[in-house]
């Protein structure tokens, strides 16, 4: 199939049908000359054997030049990953001279043990630098995906789009611990600076700091103060730094073998060593949350209550923390209280604005409640800053479509299921059928059913993804009303694990009602998402909006007061001389 797509691309299909029609129509005058002429009877067959022997050359040069009336030239390679991925195709512009990715530090351990070491070391050295406001530093998840592969400087930072990456490796042994850094310019591959740094373990977060002063002062950035610290010291307990560190690791994988029951594991170890470890906290409650998206488990009542727990937890301890602000939005929302949750996420932004995360959570609770011309530009420059971000580039295509520019929302969703996020095929498939490509959707799914991962396993059989289709792609409404008669009582089950499922399927299926109880009584991590689905243009999203129950159901979702702070979106509107409370607002 690559070889077909090659061949379509450099057009020689096009060449050898021109070729073709211009050799017979060679050999056609040929003939006619020889007679009208009375040349050699030998002249047609030389001018076909010509033609015939010159094919083979016309199918080299179309492979290897594009001929066209504006000239010739070589046919440029592809690039697989920048055509499937367009946010990380940054050919048209230079990136910013304060730019940098940081790559996970390689363990040079003796028993090569230290992976984890690495990961965290290269991480806080990130986080470091994200504080110094005019450096543009990529995220985690996009600097992270290039572990363990060989890609070269230059196609990292043209991926990237940054001017500068750091990397380097750990070496530890015993209680001593080496780190070694080096700043490498993009452009010609010229290291700026190489270091090592010795020191005891207890030293390294001094280290770290260190290291991210250094990076920054080679990058002639300007700071507030020479005094301020960039790499803060998490705990003073290297033991509960070590866990962390391997919980944090394995939360950032999520859907991977087990991996948010270790990241737990671990978490919960480092927490129990030093109880005043607020980031550790944290995180514990970020796992536990995401458990009931990634992982199916009778235990989830238990999830949500020690999420909880931990989130208060690292409140007490750093109520201005960002990771500890971030959890806390995750669990205000896993309490039922949106409204709540969308403050604290633009708070977190106002004291946290270069974060790549908090921009992308601020823009998509934004999305939620209509204020996609204010959401999607958030969520744009995270994506510019993390651009391997499947799940920002998956959720950030609606605020496209929701704009009116269909294309990239389409683009954007099958790409960020080509980056691995299994939610983007729902997203493209969905965007897909509402534009008018029903066939197109059915086919994808019906071909990619098989690699959704946990959220496709309901339709993982093949008779399964074929009914969900005419239901949800189709519309049909025979196959709508069987679907909700098997799959409704189970999903508003008080037994059944919330998840995106839960609050999706009735959206998907046209069932307003069910939409309303499933978003109230089944807060999730990811309900964002479908709440977005409300401000599209889809007939299911309108049922939604025109419904006699959507002003209330508005209301207790703290839309109306969020609405008054924030503006209104253009879909809702204050009735003429009210502020658009006790219901007193128009929705179209």
């Amino acid at each position: 199939m690559k070889l077909f797509s090659e061949i379509k691309r450099r057009q020689v299909v096009q060449a050898a049908v021109a070729y073709a029609v211009v050799g017979w129509l060679l050999i056609q005058l040929a003939i006619a000359l020889e007679a009208s002429l009375e040349l050699p009877s030998h002249i047609d067959r030389w001018v076909t054997v010509g033609v015939i022997a010159g094919f083979p050359a016309a199918i080299l040069l179309a492979w290897l030049f594009d001929i066209s009336l504006s000239g010739i030239r070589l046919t440029p390679e592809t690039n697989q990953k920048a055509t499937s991925t367009e946010a990380a195709s940054k050919t048209a512009a230079p990136p910013p001279q304060h730019s940098i990715a940081v790559l996970p530090f390689a363990d040079m351990s003796p028993d090569g043990d230290q992976e984890y070491l690495g990961d965290g070391v290269a991480e806080e050295i990130l986080n470091a630098l994200v504080k110094v406001t005019p450096l543009r530093v990529s995220g985690r998840t996009s600097s992270f995906s290039f572990k363990g592969k060989d890609d070269d400087i230059q196609s990292i930072g043209e991926t990237l789009n940054v001017a500068h990456v750091l990397e380097g490796s750990v070496r530890k042994q015993g209680d001593r611990v080496r780190i070694t850094a080096q700043l490498i310019q993009v452009s010609d591959g010229f290291h700026m600076w190489s270091e090592a740094y010795d020191g005891d373990l207890k030293d390294i977060f001094d280290l770290q700091d260190t290291i991210s002063k250094k990076i920054v002062s080679e990058l002639e950035v300007l700071l507030d103060a020479d005094s301020l610290r960039l790499a803060v010291q998490l705990t003073s307990n290297l033991g509960a730094y070590e866990s962390f560190l391997k919980g944090r690791d394995l939360m950032m994988k999520q859907d991977r073998d087990g991996a948010l029951a270790k990241s737990i594991s671990y978490l919960e170890h480092a927490v129990q060593l030093d109880r005043n470890f607020a980031e550790a906290w944290a995180m514990l409650a970020r796992a536990h949350f995401l458990v009931l998206e990634h992982t199916k488990t009778a235990t989830w009542q238990n999830h949500i209550d020690l999420g909880k727990d931990a989130a208060r937890r690292g409140i007490e301890l750093k109520p201005d923390n960002v990771e500890v602000l971030i959890a806390k939005s995750g669990m205000e929302i896993m309490s039922g209280e949106y409204g709540k949750g969308f403050e604290t996420a633009i708070q977190t932004l106002e004291k946290f604005p270069t974060n790549a995360t908090v921009k992308y959570l601020a823009g998509a609770r934004l999305n939620s409640i209509g204020l996609y011309q204010d959401g999607t530009p958030l969520m744009s420059e995270a994506i510019e800053e993390d651009p391997l971000a499947a799940s920002y580039i998956a959720n950030a295509a609606f605020g496209f479509w929701m704009a009116g520019q269909t294309d990239k929302s389409v683009s954007m969703a099958l790409q960020s299921y080509d980056l691995g996020y299994f939610g983007g095929a729902f997203n493209y498939a969905w965007i897909l059928s509402n534009t008018g490509d029903v066939a197109k959707a059915v086919k994808f799914m019906m071909k990619n059913g098989t690699e959704l991962g946990p959220l496709g396993e309901p339709i993982k059989r093949s008779f399964a993804r074929r009914v969900y289709s005419s239901a949800v792609y189709h519309k049909s409404g025979f196959w709508r009303f069987v679907v909700k008669l098997i799959v409704k009582r189970r999903y508003m089950s008080p037994k059944t694990q919330p998840s995106n499922a839960c609050t999706y399927n009735p959206y998907y299926l046209g069932d307003t009602d069910w939409f309303f109880k499933a978003v109230r009584q089944k807060p999730h991590p990811y309900v964002i998402s479908p709440l977005t689905q409300i401000w599209t243009n889809t007939p299911e999203a309108l049922a939604i909006r025109k419904h006699e129950d959507f002003p209330q159901f508005a209301e207790d979702m703290g839309f109306v007061k969020l609405w008054r702070a924030y503006g209104w979106p253009k879909q809702v509107q204050p009735n003429p001389g009210t502020n658009g409370s006790n219901l007193q607002f128009t929705v179209s």
